[in-house]
């Protein structure tokens, strides 16, 4: 080994040294920090030595994936909250005011009503009527669940 290359590690050795005291140092000011990470210098090999490679945040793996997973199941949980809601109004809310089944029942009770009166036109123009509520109700559901499925797909 040359002098010059002696000097040069040693040099390097003590970079290495001051770099990790001052990382040493801010860790230790800001330990009443909660807003701040301890951090670590990790070091490599070179053809002249070990230097500082990178400066990092101390941190938990496990924990750290275990936070984005549940991120992850909240967001999901979110989407599919939303979408239910979306298709609850598309029902008609609570009380399912405009859901098909009670287009149905009412067509129903229109078809007997008109059945036992066959010959009366404004019964059969309300069992017309009834039917095309219950036609118009099934196309907003089925649109409704559909624009549900795409955002879903779409991640919204």
């Amino acid at each position: 080994m040359s002098l010059s290359s002696a000097i040069n590690t040693a040099q390097t050795i003590f970079n290495n040294t001051a770099a990790q005291t001052a990382l040493v140092s801010k860790n230790i000011q800001n330990v009443s920090n909660a807003d701040y990470s301890r951090r670590m210098a990790m070091l490599g090999t070179s053809g002249n030595g070990a230097q500082i490679v990178s400066i990092q945040r101390a941190q938990n793996d496990a924990l750290m994936k275990q936070h984005s997973i549940s991120i992850s199941q909240a967001s999901a949980q979110d989407a599919l909250l939303t979408g239910l809601e979306a298709v609850k109004a598309a029902l008609g809310g609570n009380g399912y005011e405009t859901s098909p089944s009670n287009y149905l029942k009412s067509f129903h009770d229109s078809l007997q009503t008109y059945a036992s009166t066959p010959g009366n036109t404004s019964i059969a123009a309300t069992t017309v009527s009834s039917a095309s509520d219950l036609a118009k109700s099934l196309n907003k559901t089925s649109a409704s669940v559909q624009d549900v499925r795409y955002r879903c797909r779409q991640g919204n």
